[in-house]
């Protein structure tokens, strides 16, 4: 999906009302979203994030980096995932980045959830 693609699904899930929901729902929890590519930058530009209390951000990118800001976000590594109530996932490939970070005993959730009918498309071609 390139960028106007994933911005015209955003406005076809109708992910502001979708985030206002996350917000309510970890109200007062702190929060690293796992996943600084395309889909949370485009969120980042045109969503507003400030209803949640995001402590850091981390992605793969920069497992190797002395990087410490991203997006004017804290770049937390995952030694310090515990420091969080939540890591809200911002890519497609949820269920394998919640696994992953099953260890860190930190509970996760998506940012973005694929139509079902998305999903069973990408199945079945």
């Amino acid at each position: 999906m390139n960028e106007e693609q994933l911005l015209q699904y955003f406005y076809d899930i109708d992910f502001e009302k979708k985030l206002k929901k996350t917000a309510s729902k970890f109200k007062n929890k702190k929060i690293i979203i796992y996943g600084c590519g395309l889909m949370f930058d485009l969120i980042h530009k045109y969503f507003d994030l400030s209803e949640l209390d995001i402590i850091g951000v981390y992605d793969g990118k920069f497992k190797d980096l002395e990087q410490k800001e991203y997006k004017s976000f804290s770049i937390i590594k995952p030694e310090n995932f515990n420091k969080a109530d939540i890591i809200l996932i911002s890519t497609w490939n949820t269920i394998d980045i919640a696994e992953s970070l099953k260890p860190h005993k930190v509970k996760t959730y998506p940012l973005v959830q694929k139509k079902f009918k998305d999903i069973m498309k990408e199945i079945w071609g």
